[in-house]
């Protein structure tokens, strides 16, 4: 343990470090602080009286929406200068009458999800209080067993670490629930999550590779763009625990945390313990707190775990050295170039290890990336967008042969033509562009072992980050690569600009 985060009177029930993570804020029944980490100091508190009946952290630690228990108003405010940025009024026809609904605040505060009657969601642009999305029909759902309601037991609902997509998980049915926002379209299938145990919380990485569902018989770890488990914790089967806490069986996580690459797993309860999923080992406990924990935190870089308890208190624990020694099992040689690389189109488990070898020597790691990838000089944003405009000439020839081109270039255009088309060009072009853009699209394989593997190489590539890294991944983002991965690539360069 390297610090105590004290000044609370209850529990501390939520965490969040802003990016760089040297900022901290804590969130309790009796108020909201803030913590410079480099000195230990406070630097602001939000008394109780200072905002309404519930509140909610945003993920990057800057902003904290609150409302009442059934909120008509959703107000959000700048942890940094203790104002009001926006608030969003909810329509009173879209509230269940007596049920509070779940409430997201996306990791840069500045959108607001509402999940309401169980049914729909409703988006806000906090800054103009505008509706900007009203999702029906949800991209997935995964039901899970249901459980009698148990008071205090409140409905979640949870942005995804890129805010592509909104999660929620609700009373009665208690299923998981995954509404489409923005971002790369595609439908997930969480078929080895669900069996017969109930899910009782959920989180995911930082990185947004995996999803933790914790409650009855431990946690388990998926790979969202598999949805196949990558790993099953069974927590102790200590009997008397179990007799104390029927809902669980053996060692009782309060929350779950993953590591930012998703290859570690925090798991808390008057304890907190450590795993390395890629060997399934326990490899570190820590004890210190008085009573149960009731939140938990990795930072971004992966060197602190945070845990907030009942007992009032943070303790901030220094997992450097842990994590750098299970790493550094993984390194790698030349030699195991065509393993790994055949590794990362292989189910989650073999695949993880592969990345986390990878990691290792970003330098090989990216050469080797590059030289399977293959990227090609291919047309460029500039050619692209001079055909998009010739779709709306008056020459007929040339709208044909723009429109050859475009449908020739596949995935390497679609950027440039959904650009053309949020900016509502006139009829013809409008009509042909996404026609075009239907039809690459609709060509686009859904899944398949090549596909996965270029998917957890550009995965690899962002985690990388490095100057060679982000090269590569511009080069695969304007078109010139074997496999259709020029949008996630583009995504993945749009989320490194905007860490600090």
């Amino acid at each position: 343990m390297v610090a105590t985060v004290p000044g609370h009177v209850r529990a501390i029930t939520q965490l969040a470090l802003t990016p760089d993570g040297k900022t901290l804020s804590t969130y309790s029944g009796d108020h909201i602080a803030r913590w410079d980490l480099t000195t230990g100091k406070e630097l602001r508190r939000f008394r109780r009286d200072a905002y309404p009946g519930q509140a909610l952290l945003s993920s990057q630690g800057n902003a904290v929406a609150g409302w009442w228990n059934v909120p008509g108003y959703i107000h959000v405010w700048d942890l940094r200068t203790g104002k009001v940025v926006g608030s969003v009024v909810v329509p009173r026809d879209k509230i269940a009458v007596g049920v509070s609904p779940a409430v997201a605040l996306s990791g840069d505060g500045k959108t607001v999800a509402v999940h309401h009657q169980c049914k729909e969601v409703l988006a806000y642009d906090v800054a103009t209080g505008r509706e900007i999305a009203h999702l029906k029909k949800p991209r997935d759902r995964f039901d899970f067993p249901p459980a009698p309601f148990r008071p205090g037991w409140q409905a979640r609902a949870l942005f995804t670490p890129g805010s592509e997509a909104i999660v929620t998980h609700t009373f009665p049915t208690r299923a998981l629930v995954f509404w489409e926002l923005g971002g790369s379209p595609g439908r997930l299938n969480l078929g080895a999550a669900q069996d017969r145990h109930l899910v009782s919380s959920f989180t995911f990485s930082r990185d947004g590779r995996y999803l933790a569902l914790t409650g009855e018989g431990g946690t388990r770890v998926v790979e969202l763009l598999t949805g196949k488990l990558l790993a099953r914790i069974a927590h102790s089967d200590d009997p008397s625990v179990r007799q104390r806490r029927s809902e669980f069986s053996g060692f009782v996580p309060s929350f779950a945390a993953l590591s930012p690459d998703g290859t570690f797993l925090a798991a808390g309860s008057k304890e907190v313990r450590v795993w390395d999923l890629l060997t399934g080992k326990e490899v570190a406990k820590f004890a210190g707190h008085l009573d149960e924990v009731t939140s938990l935190l990795f930072s971004p870089d992966g060197k602190r775990l945070i845990s907030g308890s009942a007992d009032t208190t943070a303790l901030i624990w220094d997992i450097e050295e842990l994590l750098r020694r299970e790493k550094a099992r993984g390194a790698w040689a030349a030699r195991a170039r065509e393993d790994l690389w055949a590794a990362l189109a292989g189910e989650p488990m073999p695949a993880a290890k592969a990345m986390s070898r990878l990691t290792g020597d970003p330098k090989q790691a990216v050469a080797l990336l590059a030289e399977k990838l293959r990227p090609t000089a291919g047309p460029n944003e500039k050619q692209f967008r001079q055909w998009v405009k010739a779709l709306g000439s008056a020459d007929f020839a040339a709208r044909q042969s723009a429109a050859a081109e475009l449908e020739k270039a596949g995935v390497a255009a679609l950027a440039v033509l959904e650009e053309a088309l949020a900016k509502k060009p006139d009829l013809e072009t409008a009509r042909s562009a996404r026609m075009i853009a239907d039809k690459i699209a609709l060509a686009l394989p859904i899944s398949g072992p090549e596909l996965i593997r270029g998917r957890r190489a550009l995965q690899l590539l962002e985690q990388l980050a490095t100057p060679e890294a982000r090269a590569l991944l511009e080069a695969i983002a304007r078109g010139g690569c074997n496999l259709p991965l020029a949008r996630q690539a583009n995504e993945s360069l749009a989320r490194l600009r905007r860490k600090p």
